[in-house]
């Protein structure tokens, strides 16, 4: 994760406006006002800026781990790590996007499903999408490494106590002109599959360029899930 890196992340998040979008777009179709929202992960406000638009609320907090300038004065905060953090209560949406395949260390994520689960009213909603299996194959197929990314299978079965309404699985296929557009997307977006123990050298990069045959293309591919304390 090399957020720090990402100046112009915004600029660049094709695939993450696309998942977000999605996720929104399934919301609506239960509901257009959810009293107390509490969004995990905002960052510079991808989805938040979707739900100002087209939800109704009173009340919304997001978190993330630092306060971003979106964050600055505009909204009620609470920063700092999910995991760590003690979650409000009575809230009747929590949503995030594009954030949870980051917990990909064991029971990260199902911890967090709890402490979710916990903080919502009787009825209340979570909201999600997450990046899964096969999202960048095209860049892991060549460096032989990437987040564990969980499949939709393993997702699911992680809320047994929650009603699933509904569940989308999609994808996003983002192209380039040329390698170089795509490591500078990449770059922008702090997200690369790609550890400490991997490094490009002039070498791999041509390496690299031959493995993508002609075709710059990255594929997200995405679970957007709704569903309801019982």
């Amino acid at each position: 994760m090399k957020f720090e890196m990402a100046k112009n992340y915004e600029d660049f998040a094709y695939a993450q406006k696309f998942a977000a979008k999605n996720l929104i777009n399934e919301l609506k179709k239960h509901s257009l006002y959810y009293k107390n929202i509490y969004e995990i992960g905002c960052g510079c406000g991808i989805l938040t800026k979707f739900i100002l638009k087209e939800l109704d609320f009173k009340d919304i907090i997001l978190n993330d781990i630092y306060k971003s300038d979106f964050m600055n004065g505009n909204f009620s905060t609470q920063i700092g790590d999910i995991r760590d953090i003690k979650m409000p209560s009575n809230l009747d949406l929590i949503v995030s996007s594009s954030v949870f395949q980051w917990f990909d260390k064991r029971g990260e994520f199902e911890k967090l499903i709890d402490k979710i689960y916990l903080s919502l009213n009787s009825g209340g909603i979570f909201a999600f999408c997450m990046f899964i299996n096969g999202t960048l194959y095209e860049l892991s197929s060549f460096t032989k490494q990437g987040l564990n990314y969980k499949t939709d299978k393993e997702i699911l079965s992680l809320l047994s106590d929650f009603k699933i309404l509904n569940f989308i699985n999609d994808k996003y296929i983002a192209k380039f002109d040329n390698l170089k557009q795509l490591l500078n997307h990449l770059k922008q977006t702090g997200v690369n599959n790609i550890n400490g123990n991997f490094k490009l050298t002039k070498s791999n990069i041509l390496e690299l360029e031959n493995h993508f045959q002609n075709n710059f293309s990255l594929t997200y591919k995405f679970l957007s899930v709704i569903c309801k304390k019982a």
